[in-house]
């Protein structure tokens, strides 16, 4: 090999050594770049969920303020975002003499404005019913309630859960909770909805206090019941909808658990902070099985609702019947049992006017409204047999007694393999 020949290839040797040193040094900058930014984002403070759902709205409502323009507001009145003024109360506030008590209806605080917003005056003076964007907030929307007291520094305070449901389309219960204490009215930030511009809370009354949270005892997410069956947390309810009765007017004692009691409100089983009706509701349920069971016919559960529908047609809770409803044990028969041990019963009444039988005209042409049937009998193409031989209604016993209803999800019936055996088991 020729002088020039070696040369070159030394030349090209030492070029290609650089560009990998190259390649190395730049992954090694990044690789450090990258680490020097996860230390970064560790040592900042992180927001949770509930904080950037809170910032979020917050920001959103400084959107509202051509909005609050429209409101007939009284002189003093402002209900703004750039009206609030923050607060730290003490984080000790809380520590000493906190008690929990019955909730006992108490004055109006005035914290809400008495205005409308959006409405004709007509709908403002005749109190009519309204459409959207009309929004009226008045005395009779509004409810007090003192659930607890406490001793900071010889000083008492109360504590006052205020709720709202203004008349206004498509509006829901809004609830805050308050503290009265050394003269001043106090929101307790983490413990009340959002502020916006649009809640109809005049801001120039309270103070905002961000960090403090009312004592609470801790609680168990999954219960293992004696004798029942597991139950789990679904949610935090409000206050308001129980004092109210929004479940069942009366609360069924259906278990205890370490001294605290489980009541059955239909929707859900509730547990209450120091075991006091109302008072920081702690919403539960059962885990439904996947699987009913049937003449050795295994029918999956997600082929049924087993919620109810709301006036709007949401599904809302779970479709508990009771007594009222014509479900009793001499109302039903046995037919199988879940996959998780529960019984499985069907409703035995299918007369005309029984819920089954309604169902069946409803879904072959059948309208409640105008009492007319859209599709002729001689012409279904499904026959009320086949219809009762898919059971379209299903009603499970939980371990609480509990008989909650299935309602098949596509009730205008194909027959599927299943329903096919199931008529041949029957038939």
């Amino acid at each position: 090999m020729n002088r020039k020949k070696i040369i070159r290839l030394i030349v090209l040797i030492l070029v290609c050594i650089c560009f990998i040193i190259g390649v190395i040094l730049a992954v090694q900058i990044n690789n450090r770049q990258r680490e020097e930014q996860k230390t970064k984002n560790k040592n900042q403070p992180q927001q949770t969920q509930d904080e950037q759902m809170r910032a979020q709205a917050q920001a959103k409502a400084q959107t509202g303020a051509e909005i609050v323009k429209q409101y007939n507001l009284r002189p003093g009145e402002d209900v703004s975002i750039s009206a609030i003024k923050y607060t730290d109360l003490p984080k000790n506030i809380f520590a000493d003499n906190f008690k929990w008590h019955q909730p006992v209806s108490t004055t109006n605080l005035g914290v809400f404005t008495i205005q409308t917003s959006g409405c004709a005056q007509k709908d403002i003076e005749d109190n009519s019913d309204i459409f959207p964007g009309c929004i009226k907030y008045r005395d009779a929307d509004q409810i007090y309630y003192s659930v607890a007291s406490f001793n900071f520094k010889n000083k008492i305070g109360e504590v006052l859960v205020v709720a709202i449901h203004p008349t206004t389309y498509g509006n829901y219960l809004r609830e805050y909770k308050f503290i009265k204490f050394d003269g001043e009215i106090y929101l307790l930030n983490k413990e009340s909805e959002l502020l916006t511009a649009l809640d109809g809370l005049n801001k120039n009354k309270f103070l905002v206090d961000q960090k403090n949270t009312l004592p609470i005892s801790t609680f168990e997410k999954i219960i293992d019941v004696p004798e029942k069956q597991k139950i789990y947390f679904v949610e935090k309810g409000k206050v308001n909808e129980f004092i109210l009765g929004l479940g069942l007017l009366t609360p069924i004692k259906v278990a205890t658990y370490k001294n605290q009691n489980i009541y059955d409100y239909g929707d859900y089983l509730v547990t209450f902070t120091e075991n006091i009706i109302g008072i920081n509701p702690l919403k539960y349920n059962t885990r439904l099985p996947k699987q009913f069971i049937i003449a050795k016919i295994k029918i999956a559960t997600n082929e049924y609702y087993h919620t109810n529908f709301s006036k709007c047609g949401n599904l809302t809770g779970t479709d508990v019947v009771r007594e009222s409803d014509h479900y009793t044990a001499a109302n039903l028969e046995k037919i199988g049992m879940t996959d998780n041990g529960q019984e499985v019963y069907k409703p035995k009444d299918t007369t005309d006017g029984s819920e089954i039988s309604e169902l069946f005209k409803i879904n072959n042409g059948y309208n409640s409204n105008t009492n007319l049937v859209t599709i002729s009998y001689d012409k279904l193409t499904v026959s009320y047999d086949k219809f009762l031989a898919s059971y379209p209604i299903l009603i499970m016993k939980d371990g609480f007694g509990r008989y909650i209803r299935f309602t098949k999800k596509n009730i205008m019936l194909k027959e599927s393999n299943v329903e096919k055996k199931l008529t041949k088991i029957i038939s």
